[in-house]
């Protein structure tokens, strides 16, 4: 008996050890590995969800971040612990990272991979480091999520959009105060090819990243046509810093209609038959992503012809896969959007003043003309025909033409000056009504529509380029205008402070900047009484100065604002290539997009053009860049030189 109860306390005590090694071996876990997947990362941090074993057949989410510049290392047990200072890392060493995420009733845990990087990525170190994760953990391929922040958010713009290939290996990107999306159109096509989700973010008043960086990238990919599957989103938050990544990667953050950014991703998969695409992924018009294209909501619009523009930016959706990357938006979108908003703004409102339609004129409505109808000039004009002039001063002769009492007032004060005066003044009103009485006495009244015509001419209000009203009821904060990457394309940006009673707005070009053409309509952004940001692309703009301007139609008037931007499109277009940082202290950043591939000659001169190095790289993508290290030369200034089979560039730096 004794026995038999010593041998079941054995039994007992093997199977909890066995349960406890099980739970263990099943527990979430935050690893670091010192093992270099190039030598441009020599380690990295991992992050193993509960119940992951590196046997089973379960596949999992795979989060890959990428940390900035500040937290670059040598990827010892010391600098290793650099990437585990902020976004998940951050968390999970506080203990604060959550055991699952839900989505529409689906549990998900990330497999999370945080690698350390010596300097600058190139396409090749992020390719291998990409490979590594996907081949040596149990990867779902459909769910594999790239985020990163500062130049880690520069590296993410420019793996995602470097190749269709790289680009269909990811399933959502997040990009966080990154830099320029130096991929511009090109980079807009492989994601509107590869149906990529985008979510960027920023602060307002970052001064080492201005936030227009992620305003016109989100821009220039939603005006991309065919358009996107998933309109690209953006937030920027209303902070000052470069700081971006703390809210954004706050799993308590509501960032998209009740979601964290991590539900967000974890939305989109490129696994057959998986989760139904998001509900902000509708084709037509997303609701909160209203901003960079125009819905096709504009109905309130009085003017009928600006119907046909709004279908043409939501129009290309069918085709999505099937159109080139770059040729065939640059060549739909000017022809139909050109000719709709020449109309809607303001060569709609001159010819409805004459006739009855108030509300295409809301501002001569607001205005006396339609309170003086026909019947009550005729009273006026019987005074000037009286021969004693005395008589019209008194008052008391309007009282017997009880008929328009509040209307003859405002004629009487003008009499009390001189009789002359006042019978000038009815008898503008009088010739449209009785000519015969007033063409006699008064032929010059005719001649003197100034002072009565003066408020019904405010049909003249287009010409003029200042709103009507002291206080537009859309405000501005910013308006920019700028040359995109190489193609001859300008992207046009602008922000408002408050928004009331906004329905669209106009883009206008000019090539003297003083007769503007309409060029483009952008829908206002519904529920955007705190401001929006807006944008859109010039895809035709003229050799040499090209003018921009915005005008902005409301419900109850129309705004032309004064801020125009000038923008130059050179004859030659030339190559989009810059270095940084600039003055450079150990490494200098060059950053080439050209469509010409293979080998590339980068010259490191002096200043009296003597060459102190020379580099020969291969260049096999459109986007190219690459680090070279300046740290060995003496303070001063010096020269970069890129020569490849076609072009050279030369760009000046200074070594300090």
């Amino acid at each position: 008996m004794r026995k038999t109860f010593t041998c079941f306390l054995r039994g007992l005590v093997l199977v909890c050890g066995f349960l406890a090694f099980a739970g263990q071996s099943g527990a979430q876990t935050l690893t670091p590995r010192y093992i270099a997947t190039c030598n441009n990362n020599p380690g990295f941090f991992e992050w193993l969800p509960q119940g992951y074993q590196p046997s089973g057949k379960q596949k999992w989410p795979l989060l890959i971040f990428l940390n900035g510049s500040g937290d670059f290392g040598n990827g010892d047990s010391t600098q290793l612990r650099y990437v585990l200072k902020n976004g998940p890392g951050r968390l999970m060493n506080q203990g604060a990272w959550p055991d699952s995420f839900t989505v529409k009733g689906k549990t998900f845990r990330f497999i999370v991979f945080m690698p350390e990087w010596r300097n600058v990525p190139a396409l090749g170190d992020l390719d291998t480091m990409v490979d590594y994760a996907i081949t040596h953990y149990n990867v779902d391929l459909g769910r594999v999520y790239l985020v990163g922040l500062s130049s880690g958010g520069n590296a993410v713009w420019w793996y995602s959009s470097a190749s269709l290939d790289r680009a269909r290996r990811l399933a959502a990107i997040v990009p966080m105060s990154a830099g320029y999306f130096w991929a511009g159109s090109y980079g807009a096509s492989v994601y509107q090819q590869s149906n990529m989700a985008i979510f960027a973010a920023a602060n307002r008043y970052d001064s080492t990243i201005v936030d227009t960086n992620t305003i016109q990238a989100i821009g220039l990919i939603n005006a991309y046509k065919p358009a996107m599957t998933y309109k690209a989103l953006d937030t920027i938050w209303d902070a000052w810093g470069h700081d971006a990544w703390t809210e954004t990667c706050d799993p308590n953050m509501n960032l998209h209609n009740g979601m964290n950014v991590y539900q967000w991703m974890l939305q989109y998969s490129r696994d057959s038959g998986d989760i139904t695409p998001p509900p902000d992924t509708t084709k037509p018009t997303p609701p909160d992503t209203t901003k960079p294209v125009p819905p096709d909501t504009t109905q309130p619009n009085p003017p009928d012809t600006t119907k046909p523009t709004p279908p043409d930016t939501t129009q290309p959706n069918p085709p999505d896969t099937t159109q080139p990357p770059v040729t065939p938006p640059d060549t739909t979108k000017p022809p139909t959007t050109t000719p709709p908003p020449v109309t809607p703004p303001d060569t709609t409102t001159p010819p409805p003043p004459p006739t009855t339609p108030p509300p295409v004129t809301p501002p001569d409505t607001t205005t006396p003309p339609t309170p003086p109808p026909p019947p009550v000039t005729p009273p006026d004009t019987s005074k000037p025909t009286t021969p004693p002039p005395p008589v019209t001063p008194p008052d008391t002769t309007k009282p017997p033409t009880t008929p328009p009492p509040p209307v003859t007032p405002p004629d009487t004060t003008k009499p009390p000056t001189t009789p002359p005066p006042p019978v000038t003044p009815p008898d503008t009103t009088t010739p449209p009504v009785t000519p015969p009485p007033p063409v006699g006495p008064p032929s010059t009244p005719p001649t003197t529509p100034p002072p009565s015509t003066a408020p019904p001419t405010v049909p003249a209000v287009p010409p003029p380029s200042a709103p009507p009203p002291s206080t537009p009821a859309v405000q501005l904060s910013t308006f920019s205008a700028v040359l995109l990457s190489w193609q001859p394309k300008v992207g046009l940006s602008w922000a408002t402070m408050s928004e009331a009673n906004n329905r669209y707005f106009v883009v206008q070009r000019s090539r003297d900047g003083n007769e503007f053409i309409n060029i483009d309509t952008v829908s206002a952004a519904p529920e955007a009484i705190h401001g929006h940001y807006y944008s859109a692309i010039d895809e035709t703009p003229g050799l040499g100065d090209n003018y921009y301007r915005l005008l902005q139609v409301g419900m109850d008037n129309d705004s032309t604002y004064p801020e125009i931007r000038k923008v130059i499109v050179p004859a030659a277009y030339p190559q989009d290539f810059s270095i940084s940082p600039n003055p450079a202290s150990g490494q200098l950043h060059l950053y080439l997009t050209t469509p010409v591939t293979g080998d590339v000659k980068v010259r490191l001169l002096d200043v009296s053009g003597r060459a102190l190095a020379v580099f020969v790289y291969q260049k096999q993508d459109e986007l190219w860049m690459q680090t070279i290290d300046v740290g060995n030369l003496s303070p001063g200034s010096y020269f970069i030189q890129v020569i490849d089979k076609n072009n050279q560039v030369i760009r000046p730096f200074i070594k300090r």
